[in-house]
C-alpha cells in the first residue's frame, strides 16, 4: 500500500514549511490490479488501468511522418 497526500504550505517563523495530508491509499493487489480508496468518497474503490494508446497515437519522442 501506499499513502496518497495533497501538499499545505505554511508559514513558521518567517519560513514556508509542507505538511502532507493523506487523502487515501493506493492498494497493489496479489492479483496485480491496482486501486484507489480516497478518504473524501467513503465505501468507493476506484480501479486504476494503464492508459491505453489510441490509434495512429504517437509516442513522445516519434518523430512526426510527413
Amino acid at each position: 500500500m501506499k499513502d496518497i497526500c495533497i501538499p499545505e504550505t505554511y508559514d513558521s517563523n518567517g519560513e514556508e514549511k509542507t505538511t502532507w495530508n493523506k487523502i487515501g491509499i493506493l492498494i497493489e493487489a496479489k492479483n496485480g490490479k491496482t486501486y484507489v480508496k480516497l478518504n473524501h468518497i467513503p465505501g468507493v474503490l476506484c480501479h486504476v488501468f494503464e492508459q491505453k494508446k489510441k490509434q495512429n497515437e504517437l509516442e513522445p519522442d516519434q518523430e512526426i511522418p510527413f
